[in-house]
């Protein structure tokens, strides 16, 4: 059973010729304890998708399941998902822990021993009593993560999580959601325009584009179906260089004098090597680029 799936889902606005496409024919099936990176342009249909998630919206056509249980109209399925919406805003006259108080109490009794375990696990601990008007961006974020799982759900929908965090409070937040799905069995369907940080942090990627899914799958054999690897050489004597290894790898000018770059996975390298060897080339450097996640999704979103 999939903790989140979607089946055809569609959104459209207003009708005929001025028919707004947000969704279009969505099908995505996220397993339990999966991290999962929803990827797309500003406008592709992410934030369309994850109010469709949440039940805030209701499909064109189409359906969205949690754990088997059908969303649309059904409390029941929506209350297995935490979520927290970029942009999501708090009460500022009152204190971190009175807010968590009032959206605690919002799904029944508010379980105080939790809210101070998150309280520290998102890193407000100290900061709780201080009013939200006067949160940083960051703080709010981490607010709002822990009112996301205050009820304890077992699926959590974040959209821009490490917005507002400096780059020691990504790391921290990189490190928490990994722990959520490893050690507390959550699933975690995130959204985010940090591309290096998805890649780090998730096991799977959708990307969407004008309301269409593009591509989907595990990070990893995502990035090695569709990569070019490059390998960068410093080498002398140059030709010679050159000479032994063309006809076996594609080769050609590097951006600097006595470089030389080469098309050829990371698997090739040793073989490389003692090719120059053999040819008498004197190596003094190397770089080998796989390709990121940044430069998959522009290739596919271009």
């Amino acid at each position: 059973m999939y903790a989140i799936e979607c089946r055809q889902l569609s959104k459209t606005y207003g009708r005929g010729r001025r028919a707004r496409h947000a969704v279009r024919g969505l099908n995505l099936s996220i397993e339990p304890q999966q991290v999962f990176g929803f990827l797309g342009p500003n406008g592709a249909g992410k934030t369309t998708t994850i109010r469709l998630l949440l039940d805030l919206i209701q499909p064109t056509q189409g359906e969205v399941y949690i754990f088997g249980q059908q969303v649309r109209r059904n409390p029941a399925a929506v209350r297995q998902v935490g979520a927290f919406i970029e942009g999501a805003s708090f009460y500022p006259y009152l204190s971190g822990w009175d807010n968590l108080m009032v959206f605690g109490r919002t799904f029944g009794a508010f379980d105080t021993h939790r809210a101070h375990e998150l309280i520290e696990a998102v890193g407000l601990k100290g900061r709780e009593k201080d009013k939200t008007g006067k949160y940083s961006t960051g703080m709010k974020q981490r607010l709002g993560i822990a009112t996301a799982l205050l009820h304890d759900p077992p699926v959590l929908i974040l959209d821009e999580p490490t917005s507002g965090l400096d780059p020691a409070g990504i790391r921290e937040m990189r490190d928490f959601i990994r722990q959520l799905a490893r050690d507390q069995g959550k699933t975690v369907f995130l959204s985010s325009h940090q591309l290096s940080e998805v890649q780090q942090v998730c096991d799977h990627v959708g990307i969407i584009h004008q309301g269409q899914l593009l591509a989907e799958g595990e990070v990893a054999t995502l990035l090695k179906n569709a990569s070019n690897p490059q390998l960068t050489l410093e080498v002398k004597p140059l030709e010679q260089a050159r000479a032994a290894l063309i006809g076996k790898w594609a080769v050609q000018a590097g951006s600097g004098p006595d470089r030389l770059v080469i098309s050829a996975p990371y698997e090739d390298i040793p073989a490389i090597i003692r090719a120059l060897v053999a040819a008498d080339v004197d190596v003094y450097g190397m770089e080998h680029r796989q390709t990121s996640l940044e430069d998959f999704f522009l290739s596919v979103t271009a």
